[in-house]
């Protein structure tokens, strides 16, 4: 069986929207779903300043913006970052650099964003 549905959005809603559309299956709290959110902005217009900086999304500059933006401290925002990472939804490390699993980035064609979802239906 297939089911379609379609909603337009506005295009700087679009993070915040797909997480919602995904939370059935991740099981966020509010508060990781807008760190998530604000992690995928950032993932999403992170542009390099030098050829040789790595993408990190976890960056000092970066937590602080989160915090301010999001009134947390420190300490929660390192428990929603740890929650976030046992999810599979954050990877990487302070070397190699922090970055949203492309998995869980919605990626847009022609201005459309699919989400499809498979169920493996098991016998009992």
């Amino acid at each position: 069986m297939k089911s379609h549905y379609r909603k337009k959005i506005q295009k700087k809603k679009l993070h915040k929207e797909f997480i919602r559309i995904l939370n059935g299956l991740l099981q966020l709290t509010d508060r990781e779903a807008e760190v998530l959110q604000l992690l995928m902005d950032i993932d999403a217009n992170w542009k390099p300043l030098l050829d040789t900086e790595v993408k990190n999304i976890l960056s000092t500059d970066s937590r602080r913006a989160l915090m301010k933006e999001t009134l947390i401290s420190k300490n929660n925002l390192a428990k929603y970052v740890h929650t976030l990472k046992e999810k599979g939804l954050l990877m990487g490390d302070n070397v190699s650099g922090h970055y949203i699993n492309p998995m869980f980035m919605p990626k847009a064609t022609s201005g459309i964003v699919e989400v499809v979802f498979s169920l493996d239906i098991e016998d009992n």
